[in-house]
């Protein structure tokens, strides 16, 4: 049988290689215009994003006009879901660039060419890559320091405290952009104009261009100007523009100089007389172009403005505080502000009546703290007397000190505070309230004390009364509390005490004596505790205790809480996360034969330590009317004993310095007179009934290994 074969006839050697090079070019066609519809599509994608950003410009120029940053353009296409400085466009080496002359977006090939062109700004993530233009900083820059030819705006960058703007040999006219107080702008451009927007904290120029430089925010403190001109534009603030080029170099030529605040009146131009008489004198260029009120020649008040970081202690331009020193040298009748965080642990103290303060007065006078911090000495409160003062935006950071009196003001009247915070520990010992102790202290007729966003985050330890704001209000006031969103989100815990007033004196219904407290969204937050330890007395949390005579008006949220003229009159409750107690059923205090006195160990097992107190209430020296409470103690270690004799002793107090007897318990000086021993009394601004007056308080605390109290117990013998 034959088997038939196909024959297979291969591919030649010149088949394979036209086979081959057709291929190649089909493919190369393919990738070309394959590449090619991609970049088409690319440069689609970037030419409709920029149109669009444009649109969104454009709209809203018509409406605010044209931006003068880039912040300011870069806020209205976000405000339309556009985030410029987080996009990168879709074709390679290309950017995207804003020119502030048009007001206009556009995509630009990668800049590696220098220019001068500071109208064209870049969106860059370090200022050094700039080939000349103007630059927004995108945010996550770590620099403090920039030394800039060109514009800049920092953008979101919080970080910048310096930035030296210096010209070179072609002149130009930049804007700058800052946004922080704590930022200081360096000026030395002849031949440049140089317009600022937004938060500086103050200026130096060195010298810039007749041109000048234009002033579109805020400077927190002084605008300093040697040498060139400088405009206050329409809406713009600074503490004051200050001349500080000299009387000779005005009338050698050497410089020039010129204000003008015609648009921004408020702002003083602090200048000496012959600095002033030399730019009359010279004229031409050398102008200040000023309200006449607002020049400030006087030395004295040139030389006070030198103790500060700049200002003049007015409301409108405060004086600048930024060390402690500054901040102890405040004044009656001064505005300041704080520009950074001050700490006066280190300064000395000044003993008024109850408490050790930094400051003896601060009457008439507004302190704003700017959101910064003020840390106190151990044991010690801030000021002595504050009558008729401000305090805003201010955190007062507390040192403890165990058996010290710690406020923010010992006495005050017309009061106000707002978002004024306080951190740290704080001890009390009676009648004291964290932000005031005394309220209407010399005050005959009517007074007041304001407190709105106050908020306590420190931990506080007191014995007797007590409370988180005031302590005490004097009789013959008609006195008004306004508490509005006054909040605690820390802890207080004392033996007795109130949320609001600790105490108002009375003196029988022939002295008129009112409070009347207007509360709102105020009391305990959630981390907020308030506990008192006295569990024999009801409690509530306005007002602890006040004396007969006392009219007492609370109103909460709009309703009455309490109208009353007596103390038992007055409702007990217990709003969120107060506490009496806890109930000590143990701890106990006798007194012996011999006029000592026994503990009875406490029932809780964290006891540390056992403080007795032996008191009373002496009067006041310079109020009209009011007490102090005053005592001796005895400190004594829990060693785990059942009980625990003092060497304190019931004694009566006297102002006669008889024979000396040495002292007992924590130094508390015994002498005798007519054969009779007693406690000494001496203290200041306070006096004894007759020069001798009966021991009263008589108690025991119970504090645990980090001073906190944890129970107490008071009796009468």
């Amino acid at each position: 049988m034959k088997i038939n074969k196909r024959l297979r006839k291969a591919f030649t050697l010149v088949e394979l290689v036209v086979v081959i090079a057709i291929i190649a070019i089909l493919s190369t066609v393919s990738v070309v215009t394959y590449f090619g519809i991609t970049n088409s599509a690319k440069k689609s994608v970037d030419d409709t994003l920029i149109a669009e950003l444009n649109k969104c410009l454009q709209l809203d120029e018509t409406i605010n006009g044209k931006p003068n940053t880039p912040s300011e353009a870069l806020e209205v296409v976000e405000e339309n879901g556009f985030t410029v400085e987080k996009m990168t466009p879709t074709q390679d080496k290309k950017e995207i660039v804003w020119h502030q002359t048009t007001n206009k977006f556009e995509l630009v090939d990668e800049i590696t060419e220098n220019t001068t062109d500071v109208t064209t700004w870049r969106f860059l993530s370090d200022y050094t890559d700039n080939h000349g233009y103007s630059v927004y900083l995108k945010e996550g820059n770590e620099a403090t320091s920039l030394d800039i030819t060109t514009g800049l705006d920092v953008g979101k960058n919080y970080n910048v405290s310096t930035i030296n703007y210096v010209g070179t040999d072609t002149a130009k006219s930049v804007s700058i952009r800052t946004n922080d107080n704590d930022t200081t702008l360096n000026i030395n451009a002849i031949k440049d104009s140089v317009k600022h927007y937004e938060k500086v904290g103050k200026v130096n120029i060195s010298s810039v261009a007749p041109n000048s430089y234009h002033e579109f925010g805020e400077v927190q403190g002084n605008i300093e100007l040697n040498n060139g001109r400088v405009v206050m534009e329409s809406g713009s603030k600074a503490a004051s523009v200050k001349i500080v080029a000299t009387a000779s170099d005005v009338s050698s030529g050497q410089k020039v100089v010129s204000v003008d605040n015609t648009a921004a009146s408020t702002v003083s131009i602090v200048v000496q007389e012959d600095v002033k008489n030399a730019i009359d004198e010279k004229g031409g260029d050398n102008k200040l172009t000023v309200n006449s009120n607002s020049v400030i020649t006087d030395a004295d008040t040139i030389a006070n403005m030198e103790k500060y970081d700049g200002g003049l202690g007015t409301e409108n331009s405060p004086y600048l505080i930024s060390t402690a020193d500054q901040l102890t040298q405040i004044e009656d009748g001064k505005a300041y502000a704080l520009i950074a965080d001050v700490d006066l642990s280190s300064k000395s103290l000044i003993f008024e009546n109850a408490t050790y303060g930094h400051i003896s007065s601060f009457k008439n006078g507004i302190l704003n703290g700017n959101g910064h911090s003020i840390t106190m000495a151990k044991g010690a409160s801030f000021v002595n007397h504050a009558e008729y003062s401000k305090f805003n935006d201010v955190n007062f950071i507390f040192n403890y000190e165990s058996n010290r009196d710690q406020t923010i003001i010992e006495y005050s009247s017309n009061l106000t505070m707002t978002n004024v915070h306080t951190y740290g520990k704080a001890s009390m010992t009676g009648n004291v309230g964290l932000f005031c102790l005394y309220l209407g202290q010399g005050e005959i007729g009517n007074t007041f004390g304001s407190f709105t966003n106050c908020v306590n985050y420190a931990d506080i330890v007191g014995t007797s009364y007590n409370s988180l704001f005031v302590g005490y209000v004097f009789v013959e006031n008609n006195t008004e509390l306004n508490f509005d969103g006054c909040k605690n989100n820390g802890s207080f815990v004392s033996t007795e005490g109130a949320f609001y007033l600790a105490n108002c004196s009375g003196n029988g219904s022939t002295k008129k004596t009112s409070v009347t407290m207007n509360i709102k969204n105020s009391g305990n937050d959630e981390s907020g505790i308030f506990r008192v330890t006295n569990v024999n007395r009801a409690f509530n949390p306005y007002i602890y205790s006040f004396g007969s005579g006392a009219q007492i008006l609370v109103k909460e949220d709009g309703e009455v809480k309490i109208n009353a003229t007596d103390l038992k009159d007055v409702p007990s409750s217990l709003p969120f996360n107060c506490f009496i107690g806890p109930n000590d059923s143990s701890l106990k205090l006798t007194l012996n034969d011999d006029k000592t006195f026994t503990i009875n160990k406490s029932s809780f097992t964290n006891v540390a330590k056992y403080v007795v107190r032996v008191g009373l209430y002496s009067n006041l020296v310079k109020p009209t009317v009011g007490t102090q409470i005053v005592y001796v103690t005895e400190t004594i270690e829990n060693n785990g004993s059942e009980s625990f004799k003092t060497t304190l002793k019931n004694l009566d107090f006297t102002q006669t310095k008889g024979t000396d007897k040495g002292t007992i318990g924590d130094n508390a000086s015994v002498v005798e007179v007519d054969g009779k021993e007693y406690y000494y009394f001496e203290y200041e601004n306070c006096e004894l009934n007759n020069g001798t007056q009966k021991s009263t308080i008589f108690e025991v605390l119970a504090y645990d290994s980090n001073g906190t109290l944890v129970s107490s117990y008071k009796t009468t013998f």
